[in-house]
């Protein structure tokens, strides 16, 4: 992730705060009967009634009528362990259950479906956290935009997992996507915890992380990895390095659309928690492969500024010098205009593709001298038509 996004405290954690209260007082071996008093105090019987009051009391009398007291203190346990965010992804000996990793009669019991294809813990998610209709939201008079509104006032509105594109409009495009960080199809326990679900881009959210497992990069053979967390995370951009290798210059014949490879490495490379994380972060969002197709595309529109920028006659700037020396002073000015900063990284999309791509032209500047066709009579009037 390129930047450390900031947390607040907020009414809506008060879902999760119920479900933590109910499942650490389920594993009281002397909690028999099901009552408000499994909740926190706020939780009345105006708010425990209808469907939410019917799921919770199916869940418990499931648990203690089909589970051991060991059983259900191993379900408690490991409730509070797949709900502590920022220890799993800081350190991957905590110890990390999965749905399918838990014995077969809890796993029945946690997945029983409440609703047609949703168990307790997903339909709190898609119910009780986001829809309108909740009793619980109403109550707390809030709800997940509120939510939203409330972390768009201390965060960009660019998307830290990749730098490409901003958060959705929330009055004329929907509320933002949420990303369950750790996925909940195999980790409903974290399924709304807010530690657990952070504004992300549509594209990032949808299309390229999805489901993925973010802290295995072998799920099937379970072996961990680290990760960045994006609440709580001492890295950013800055101890990044950024390579780019030029498979096929931009030329006319293929419309200046070459072919690129990125790579971003650790600028410590004694520090093995960064590495670490920053492979997690390029390997989930597909990072690298992103940056290298956002430079093919945008190769271009880079080229044509810059070329545009090096002649006196097209735009009257340094006529004193040469193409040469402008072409030279354009790919400098340009790399001053996307250099990375927080001010730019935070408000700029697409940045990062396109200070790596300038970067490059300072050591490569003939692939834009290739391009143009000096008259030999003055340096000053060139075939720009292939620019139209």
């Amino acid at each position: 992730m390129l930047f450390q996004l900031h947390s607040s405290k907020h009414e809506i954690e008060k879902i999760h705060e119920l479900l933590t209260q109910f499942f650490t007082k389920i594993a009281d071996a002397e909690t028999a009967e099901f009552s408000n008093s499994l909740f926190p105090t706020w939780v009345n019987d105006d708010i425990m009634k209808g469907k939410l009051k019917e799921n919770f009391e199916g869940f418990f009398h499931r648990c203690k009528t089909s589970l051991s007291q060991d059983e259900v203190s191993l379900l408690s346990k490991t409730f509070l362990e797949n709900n502590d965010i920022i220890e799993l992804c800081l350190n991957k000996a905590a110890s990390l259950t999965g749905l399918d990793d838990l014995p077969q009669n809890i796993s029945a019991i946690v997945d029983f479906q409440v609703t047609t294809g949703k168990n307790l813990f997903q339909w709190l998610y898609s119910y009780i956290l986001t829809s309108k209709d909740s009793p619980i939201l109403k109550t707390l008079n809030t709800s997940l935009n509120d939510h939203f509104e409330s972390f768009q006032s201390k965060n960009p509105s660019i998307c830290t997992f990749c730098g490409l594109e901003t958060y959705t409009l929330i009055d004329t495009e929907g509320r933002p996507d949420y990303d369950h960080y750790l996925n909940s199809s195999q980790y409903p326990f974290s399924a709304v915890n807010l530690n657990n679900l952070f504004p992300m881009g549509l594209r990032c959210n949808q299309r390229v992380k999805g489901a993925d497992h973010i802290l295995f990069d072998n799920f099937l053979e379970k072996h961990r990895r680290t990760s960045f967390y994006p609440y709580n995370s001492k890295y950013s951009y800055k101890d990044f390095e950024y390579q780019l290798e030029c498979l096929e210059e931009p030329n006319i014949s293929n419309g200046l659309k070459g072919q690129f490879n990125v790579s971003i490495d650790a600028i410590d490379k004694d520090d093995e928690v960064l590495k670490e994380n920053l492979r997690t972060w390029v390997s989930v969002f597909d990072v690298e492969k992103r940056y290298a197709e956002e430079i093919r595309r945008s190769t271009k529109s880079w080229i044509d500024i810059i070329i545009y920028d090096s002649f006196p006659e097209v735009k009257e700037t340094n006529p004193e010098n040469n193409v040469d020396q402008n072409i030279d002073l354009s790919i400098s000015e340009n790399v001053k205009i996307c250099k990375l900063t927080d001010a730019r990284i935070t408000s700029m999309v697409n940045l990062v593709p396109q200070f790596i791509f300038h970067q490059y032209l300072l050591e490569n500047s003939s692939i834009i001298r290739a391009l143009i066709k000096i008259d030999e009579n003055t340096s000053s009037k060139v075939n720009m038509n292939w620019l139209n």
